[in-house]
């Protein structure tokens, strides 16, 4: 049984972090923008990591669909999803106002808590992966590449509806004021 769920989980984040990485690849020049936006990094340094970061984000999800290169997507998937939390609070700390820029321009997502708990929650199913595919390995069905992709689906529209219901919230407090 545990086979099944870690072959769902597996489907899960292949698909999040590849749609994640074609949002971005396909709007490199936004998301470079949106990287430097953070202040973090020097310009020239942002300059330099922000187009890898989504091959990167490809990379992981193509690694982890394998058997025998699980270990290293995980371990690339846990360290991207650790910067990420990492550069979240950072922003969020500063009550910076800032896109994150996590699916490029397809979801005009500012960094908020959801997006930290988004990353907090992909954190936990890679260690969940990492603690139970050696006893359980892992089994791809139709369900788990089915259920993969409508919880997938389910994510990307509750951060899209997210940013609608915060974007009409902040209208609303204008006009009241």
């Amino acid at each position: 049984m545990l086979s099944y769920i870690n072959g769902f989980i597996i489907i899960h984040l292949t698909f999040l972090f590849f749609l994640s990485a074609l949002g971005k690849l396909f709007s490199l020049r936004q998301f470079n923008t949106f990287v430097n936006e953070y202040k973090i990094l020097p310009r020239r340094l942002t300059n330099i990591i922000s187009p890898l970061i989504p091959l990167l984000e490809l990379l992981g999800a193509l690694l982890i669909l394998l058997s025998h290169t699980v270990w290293f997507g995980l371990v690339l998937l846990a360290i991207l999803v650790l910067v990420f939390i990492t550069t979240i609070l950072f922003i969020l700390k500063e009550k910076r106002d800032v896109y994150c820029g996590c699916y490029g321009r397809w979801i005009n997502a500012k960094v908020d808590l959801y997006t930290l708990f988004k990353n907090i929650y992909l954190s936990c199913l890679i260690i969940f992966l990492s603690l139970s595919i050696p006893s359980f390995g892992i089994n791809y069905s139709f369900i788990s590449v089915l259920t993969g992709g409508i919880v997938t689906a389910i994510l990307l529209s509750t951060h899209y509806y997210w940013q609608i219901y915060k974007e009409r919230l902040k209208k609303l407090h204008e006009v009241r004021s």
